[in-house]
């Protein structure tokens, strides 16, 4: 019930973060300008990658998918014919009410941290074709995308078959995490190497702000949900390491693909 109360608050909170940030005069300049290009040319363009979080634009709102490869999209229809779908990438860039200047543009969300690979991204999105439980507040477009990468704001993980470990020559950052963190040598090369001072501090494990990233034997890489910022804390809820989230991403990259290198 406490878990159910706290994921509802993170998917409100969402929403508002979600409006502000649509709303700002930068980001609206940037999609004016910048960023963004129609569905054709995008999909022509080489720039997609099968997992990539895609949105478009509507007003100062977005529309959230989930790109799944062969130039289609996963996503959560609303309005008539609602639903989680499976369409071309032209008829997603379609299903936005918007005119002018920034309708119809694509748009590509980086993700540095990534619970899921982009394989499994895919894997959960089309695990879900078919819900048609489409909710403004509780269970929108994002909130369904946001699942898929990290976990968060959807079903119950115990409602979803666990996806087993992806067999791939490139590693995901779950699986550099967990190759570091499992050894005690490399663990301390890797707190020893952080350009902040990581002193070690007792936390609550954050079970409130944080969401978990990665996890091994107890070792928990995090992220701050209102900071953006990340931390490693061990077994006993203690803080190893901390800072921006691309600084301990790097760390952790750089830790395992020196350590790689060497053998």
């Amino acid at each position: 019930m406490k878990d159910s109360i706290s994921n509802n608050i993170d998917k409100l909170s969402s929403v508002f973060n979600n409006f502000l940030d649509a709303a700002s005069i930068e980001n609206i300049l940037n999609r004016c300008f910048e960023e963004g290009e129609r569905a054709s040319l995008l999909e022509m363009s080489g720039k997609l990658v099968p997992g990539d979080h895609l949105y478009i634009t509507y007003g100062i709102l977005t529309h959230h998918g989930i790109y799944s490869g062969d130039g289609k999209v996963v996503h959560y229809k609303k309005g008539k014919g609602k639903g989680i779908i499976e369409v071309p990438i032209q008829e997603f860039a379609e299903d936005v009410p918007s005119r002018g200047l920034i309708s119809k543009k694509i748009y590509i969300r980086k993700h540095e941290t990534r619970k899921f690979s982009r394989e499994e991204s895919v894997e959960r999105a089309r695990s879900r074709i078919g819900e048609a439980g489409w909710n403004l507040l509780l269970n929108n477009c994002e909130h369904f995308v946001e699942w898929c990468v990290n976990g968060k704001f959807g079903p119950e993980e115990t409602e979803t078959p666990q996806t087993p470990p992806r067999k791939s020559s490139v590693p995901t950052l779950r699986e550099k995490f967990e190759y570091i963190i499992n050894s005690e040598c490399l663990r301390e090369k890797l707190f020893a190497s952080a350009d902040k001072a990581n002193l070690s501090v007792k936390t609550l494990g954050g079970k409130t702000f944080w969401n978990d990233i990665c996890e091994s034997s107890g070792w928990k890489l995090q992220q701050n949900k209102l900071t953006g910022h990340c931390r490693i804390i061990d077994p006993q809820n203690t803080r190893r390491m901390w800072g921006a989230e691309k600084d301990i991403v790097k760390a952790i990259c750089e830790s395992y693909n020196k350590t790689i290198g060497q053998l």
